[in-house]
């Protein structure tokens, strides 16, 4: 198991990611998405692996593209730092993986296109490669 830890661009959200496998071997998603895009996000998973977000002050929940998901910022910086889905017994999703200390140490991201995906297919695909995610601190 290897853990990197993360936090927002003011310090304020913290997180945590545990990886089943070596680092260099996760490649990081980068959504082509206008949200995504603007915002230089590129996401990091693992289905097998566990996320754990801790945040100092509130945070602000987006909706985008199928409204499905929620991306979670911090409320100070607005650093968008994951998108989950709320399950019946579990919150799943991806973390930002340019906040990650070690980000430099992950392989080759790759492009993404979940918008020509339907509704099921991206909830399918979520299931499949997406961490199990614990939050706590303020909402």
């Amino acid at each position: 198991m290897n853990i990197i830890s993360g936090q927002c661009q003011c310090g304020q959200t913290r997180l945590q990611i545990t990886l089943t496998g070596e680092l260099n071997t996760y490649q990081p998603r980068k959504c082509d998405c206008d949200f995504c895009c603007a915002r230089s996000i590129e996401y990091l998973s693992d289905p097998e692996g566990t996320v754990t977000i801790i945040f100092g002050q509130s945070y602000v929940v987006y909706q985008h593209g199928s409204n499905q998901a929620e991306f979670l910022a911090c409320s100070s910086c607005d650093a968008v730092v994951a998108v989950v889905v709320i399950e019946a017994d579990r919150v799943i999703g991806a973390v930002n993986a340019t906040l990650f200390d070690a980000y430099k140490s992950l392989g080759d991201k790759i492009v993404v296109s979940p918008k020509l995906l339907s509704a099921g297919d991206k909830r399918s695909r979520w299931s499949d490669i997406w961490s199990v995610v614990n939050l706590t601190g303020m909402k």
